[in-house]
């Protein structure tokens, strides 16, 4: 699938020549997607289900996808686009739910991330399209909130952070490198829409043992730690406005 990909964004970027881009500076913002990362965080979701079978009504669902805002700055240098983008993200709802003396209690989970991403890519373009393949490198923050509760509570509680250990949200960080490519197209000389399909893989482990301990208290000690710590990737894309600035 990664090859596929890659030869895709190949061959469609061949079709353009250098061109500079009639801009000098952006600032925009718009909207993130991506899949579901898997293990380690499935993983632990899974050994939670395991060990309630009896207890639980309703077993904790995986997380489906990751959705959320984006807001980047950057400028065209001769033919290479330098881009800085922070990335605020949140997956889709993990719920499980058990009764507990006549009513039904709700476990919830989501993994809310922060993302840095330093992005470099050359500047290929026909007319008012463009297409520039390059990469990020991407430094990302997943730490896992939960909160507990009654399902006839009108108002659920806070959700606190249960995944970091001693080394506070950074035993919850990996650093990422994403191939991608900004296809924009530019709709006056002030605004630009653009489109960045990309797929990101970890360099390091992505480390959620202390979620597992936390809540599988019962059980982790017996889990390898290649489950529970280890390397991940996904599929995502970007749509976003560009506001431009020449000098």
């Amino acid at each position: 699938m990664k090859k596929i990909l890659l030869i895709t964004i190949f061959i469609f970027t061949s079709s353009f020549a250098y061109s500079q881009f009639k801009a000098d500076y952006y600032l925009a913002v718009g909207y993130n997607y991506n899949s579901n990362f898997g293990d380690p965080l499935d993983y632990i979701v899974d050994r939670y289900n395991e060990t309630r079978t009896s207890i639980l009504s309703k077993q904790m669902n995986k997380a489906s996808n990751f959705t959320g805002m984006s807001f980047s700055m950057g400028g065209y240098f001769s033919n290479i686009l330098f881009d800085i983008e922070y990335v605020y993200k949140y997956s889709s709802t993990m719920s499980a739910e058990a009764p507990s003396g006549g009513i039904t209690q709700k476990r919830e989970l989501k993994v809310f991330g922060k993302s840095l991403n330093l992005g470099f890519n050359y500047v290929l373009g026909k007319n008012n399209f463009y297409a520039m393949p390059g990469f990020s490198l991407d430094f990302n923050f997943m730490p896992v909130e939960s909160r507990i509760y009654n399902v006839n509570n009108t108002e659920p509680p806070a959700y606190e952070v249960i995944s970091e250990s001693g080394g506070g949200s950074f035993s919850n960080s990996v650093f990422m490198i994403s191939p991608n490519v900004h296809l924009d197209y530019l709709m006056n000389k002030n605004l630009c829409i653009s489109f960045k399909p990309y797929y990101s893989f970890s360099i390091g482990e992505l480390d959620y043992s202390q979620l597992n301990q936390t809540l599988n208290p019962n059980t982790y000690q017996n889990d390898p730690a290649s489950e529970t710590s280890s390397k991940i990737g996904y599929f995502g894309a970007v749509l976003k406005f560009k506001f431009l600035f020449s000098n």
